[in-house]
């Protein structure tokens, strides 16, 4: 991934980019420290799956929500985060 949000760098250091004698690879995104960032510099793959994660959490409260007390409900929200 070259860090650059100028369309013309990418094709100028294709192959030339090396560690340890072996030539690195352009990817469209990396993941460090838990965030995805891709090769534009925005963070809309890191967003949409955030968002999922979620969705699946809220998704999971609410087919428990009828089983539970409020309290009941609090405690496995906490438990999930």
């Amino acid at each position: 991934m070259i860090i650059s949000r100028s369309p013309a760098v990418s094709p100028a250091v294709s192959g030339r980019l090396c560690f340890r004698g072996q030539a690195l690879p352009l990817q469209e995104h990396i993941k460090a420290l838990g965030v995805t960032v891709d090769c534009g510099l925005r963070f809309d793959r890191h967003v949409a799956a955030v968002a999922h994660h979620a969705s699946l959490l809220v998704s999971g409260l609410c087919r428990m929500a009828g089983c539970l007390d409020s309290r009941g409900i609090l405690t496995l929200y906490y438990t999930r985060l």
